[in-house]
């Protein structure tokens, strides 16, 4: 089992890379022991930010998978969270302590 990496690039003419060919975004994610994908990053070049490339990423990702996709947020970003579940994830649980003692995250799936 090997790790998934999309990449997205702006053609169009009003990009802000079209001239320096940078990438616009990218989503990584791999397999997990229990047979799901874990999404692990979602990166969106700042100037691109915005524009629905994460969204579209977010949203090819989906489609491509066969298995529950996992992710985990941060409870206190709402709007990744509300973006999330616009998607069609869901809380699967409340994890307390996830990185340090105060940091919390949302266990979230999709499927």
């Amino acid at each position: 089992d090997t790790a998934t990496l999309l990449i997205a690039r702006q053609a169009n003419d009003a990009s802000p890379l079209r001239e320096s060919h940078d990438i616009a975004g990218a989503l990584v994610q791999f397999p997990t022991k229990r047979g799901e994908l874990f999404l692990h990053k979602i990166m969106v070049h700042p100037d691109c930010r915005g524009s629905g490339i994460g969204t579209e990423l977010m949203r090819a990702a989906l489609a491509q998978a066969d298995v529950p996709v996992l992710l985990t947020v941060d409870p206190q970003n709402a709007p990744a969270v509300k973006l999330y579940q616009s998607l069609g994830f869901t809380i699967r649980e409340h994890i307390r302590g996830f990185y340090r003692p105060h940091e919390d995250r949302y266990l979230m799936v999709y499927r």
